[in-house]
């Protein structure tokens, strides 16, 4: 209130002496308060952020006239203000306004803050449009942080490796949700609707510990779309050349001004039945898969809150298309989750905050493969439940946000045929976290502090016999304005599933022997980070530099290269001494042209394991890629196109048995691939193409013993390139606000 009133008054303020208030209000495109924009006066330290209402206020010298905007993923951009005019109402979009003062702004696809203490890539909506985008899993293809690998030659399944390791070791969060753990983690990627994203964003490192200690080599927290936002009715249609089709329908409804809700359904439908590299097996399954998600969300005067229910449903069929078919697979995963939280705004000091999130989840899955009589089977049922508070003191020098967690997990494993086995899990996990910030000095405004530190700490209880302290801490110092150095240090652990974790195993018909299993796995992640956006001809040039190294101290290894006496065996254990894995990025972005822009980016990777035999290097994990995307928007903002390339480097692949009949290779090779996008907008209807794999490079003889299916020799998970040729699609979205 007491902001509104100061709005109000600023009108009639007469100027005394040398010096005004300024005050003002920033909407997005949708007439939403922004909070956190950055405004303050060309080189002076006279500056402030919006508040949660998207209000500023600040004291004015006469000789100030030049005003800078700044806000996370937009360029920043400088207004020129009369020196008479005392209020401002501006909204903040991509090109057009309906209010006094017009922002022109170019949102970037992908952006590196300066201001965060933790080292986070954002990624918009944008980005989403530069790709076939159908689940989260795709959305990263022209992105440089995150990789897609395949999981088999089977089942179509693709996995993500972020810094170097599986997505097994990164968080999946839903706006602060935990999603998709347990048994689903290694499949929940591929579980999120592109459609549905709104932005997504990447916690790089072992940082803050507030939703848990599974972030072990960071977090990805996905912003959905949500429906007081989103448009009131949203379709989208999409099909490619192999046979797969989606479709997306959005329902939105404002009840009042502060209650909405949505529905968002996903269907999709895979009925290809291609084989490409003639080996008798269907490239991708044939898959059947529905998801739905309803959303509430309730804005009042002293709560805030939202409840949501997801549901999924998917059947995979694959195999072998010849006739009489040997090898069959079959696999059905459902899944359903309540989330929500609630959050309390009545506090009279505005820099006080508390609220909870929970959420209740049960998951199942059910598969053959190659005879029904190799059966996997597992369920689970999850709760998790937090509370927390958060206060600022000192004008923003310090603030604390700490709270209790409880989390339950109850899951059983069972395998059948090479392996008859049964695992049982229940863990319950009380937890309690404690979060301090520290911000210091100041640059060019007194809001963009030169340096900030979080210590993070957290105890979990967990399997109710081990105690676990969870100590990270991370540092940011601002060079400059245009410098920015971060380092973080942290510890992480995750409760594994033997099976779930490592399904892709369940496509070999080697035996089975489980050894020394460890009850969690454990590393140690530190790295730095430096972002710059420097001046280069009249234009800003992003540059970002990771350097990150994990060690695992448990770790649970899956093995399929210690042979004995040339039987065929994977075996599951505690790593032998250690794993580590370093990883090095590079990316750096620049606006060539007003209408097109230029990303290129690399990486190295370091990845080795502890196995029995001795430490190796990880399989299947490319020491070398880079990637460049080439990316047009036309001034009318009617056409944008993007054309991305990747090189992917060579990889280790296992060791084989000495009587292998083929002479094998022991690395992979090198290769490229090529992607482009087109879209065009016509009023409310937006129309696109593109095609994946244009280069048409594919992997042959993906598939060991492919003419003797159910031999022992039988290997479908040395996947390492595309099975799929050359896939050109195309699609349509309305959008009705």
């Amino acid at each position: 209130m007491r902001i509104f009133l100061g709005l109000l008054l600023s009108l009639f303020i007469v100027q005394h002496g040398h010096s005004q208030l300024l005050t003002g209000i920033i909407k997005d495109a949708t007439d939403q308060p922004l909070a956190g924009v950055t405004v303050y006066f060309l080189n002076t330290s006279n500056g402030t952020n919006t508040d949660q209402n998207g209000a500023f206020v600040l004291i004015r010298k006469n000789n100030e006239t030049q005003l800078v905007i700044a806000y996370t993923g937009f360029r920043s951009d400088t207004l020129s203000i009369p020196k008479d005019q005392n209020f401002l109402k501006l909204q903040l979009n991509e090109g057009t306004s309906l209010n006094e003062v017009v922002i022109q702004s170019k949102r970037e696809s992908t952006s590196f803050s300066l201001l965060n203490p933790l080292n986070v890539e954002s990624i918009s909506s944008e980005e989403f449009k530069k790709a076939a985008c159908c689940s989260l899993a795709e959305s990263f293809q022209t992105g440089n942080t995150i990789d897609i690998s395949y999981s088999n030659a089977v089942s179509g399944s693709k996995e993500i490796v972020f810094l170097g390791l599986r997505g097994l070791y990164s968080q999946l969060l839903f706006e602060n949700y935990r999603f998709f753990n347990g048994i689903m983690t290694s499949q929940g990627f591929d579980y999120i609707p592109g459609t549905w994203l709104d932005n997504i964003n990447i916690l790089k490192g072992a940082s803050t510990s507030i939703y848990g200690a599974q972030s072990m080599t960071g977090a990805i927290n996905v912003g959905l779309k949500k429906p007081d936002k989103d448009h009131r009715v949203f379709t989208n249609l999409f099909a490619d050349y192999h046979g797969r089709l989606e479709f997306n329908q959005h329902f939105n409804k404002s009840w009042t001004a502060r209650k909405h809700s949505g529905v968002y359904l996903h269907l999709s439908s895979h009925r290809g039945n291609r084989d490409h590299n003639n080996d008798g097996f269907q490239d991708d399954a044939r898959t059947k898969k529905i998801a739905v998600m309803q959303r509430n969300t309730i804005y009042g005067r002293r709560f805030e809150g939202q409840i949501n229910v997801y549901g999924l449903h998917e059947e995979k069929n694959g195999g072998q298309i010849t006739v009489p078919a040997l090898y069959k697979f079959n696999q059905k995963n459902t899944h359903l989750q309540l989330f929500g939280n609630l959050g309390y705004i009545g506090f009279s000091n505005p820099d006080r905050n508390s609220g909870s999130i929970w959420e209740a989840s049960i998951s199942k899955i059910d598969a053959f493969f190659g005879e029904s009589k190799n059966k996997f089977a597992a369920n689970e049922f999850r709760f998790n439940s937090q509370l927390f508070y958060s206060e600022i003191f000192s004008e923003g020098k310090h603030k604390i946000t700490f709270g209790p967690n409880l989390t339950i997990n109850i899951a059983k494993e069972k395998a059948s045929e090479f392996i008859s086995d049964t695992i049982a899990y229940k863990e319950i996990t009380p937890s309690i976290f404690f979060d301090y910030d520290l911000a210091l000095g100041s640059i060019e405004n007194t809001e963009l502090k030169k340096f900030m530190l979080t210590i993070s700490q957290r105890v979990d209880y967990i399997n109710s016999s081990k105690l676990l302290y969870i100590p990270r801490i991370s540092a940011r110092y601002n060079l400059n304005s245009k410098w920015t150095l971060r380092s973080s240090i942290g510890y992480g652990y995750r409760l594994p599933r033997v099976y779930s974790d490592n399904m892709n195993l369940f496509f070999i018909n080697y035996k089975r022997t489980k050894l020394n299993i460890p009850s969690y796995e454990s590393s140690i992640n530190y790295g730095l980070n430096i972002v710059g956006k420097p001046i280069l001809a009249n234009k800003e040039l992003d540059i970002n530099l990771d350097a990150y190294h994990t060690i695992f101290q448990n770790q649970l290894v899956t093995d399929v290269e210690d042979q004995d006496h040339n039987n065929y065996i994977v075996k599951y254990y505690n790593v032998i001494g250690n794993s580590s894995t370093t990883s090095l990025g590079l990316t750096m972005s620049y606006p060539v042209f007003s209408s097109i822009n230029l990303k290129i980016g690399g990486k190295y990777i370091d990845s080795k394991t502890g196995f029995i035999h001795g430490q190796k290097k990880t399989p299947l994990i490319p020491t070398w890629r880079a990637m460049s995307t080439l990316d047009f928007n036309s001034k009318n903002k009617k056409w944008t196109a993007n054309l991305t390339g990747q090189y992917v480097g060579k990889m280790r692949l296992n060791n084989k048995p000495n009587n292998l009949p083929l002479n094998e290779k022991r690395y992979s090779e090198d290769y490229y691939l090529i992607q482009c996008a087109l879209n065009y907008i016509l009023v409310n209807w937006e129309f696109y193409a593109g095609c994946e794999n244009l280069t048409n490079y594919t992997q042959h003889h993906a598939i060991y013993s492919v003419n003797e299916p159910l031999n022992e020799r039988f290997n479908a998970t040395e996947v390492y390139a595309p099975i799929n040729g050359i896939k050109p699609y195309i699609g349509l979205r309305y959008k009705f606000k």
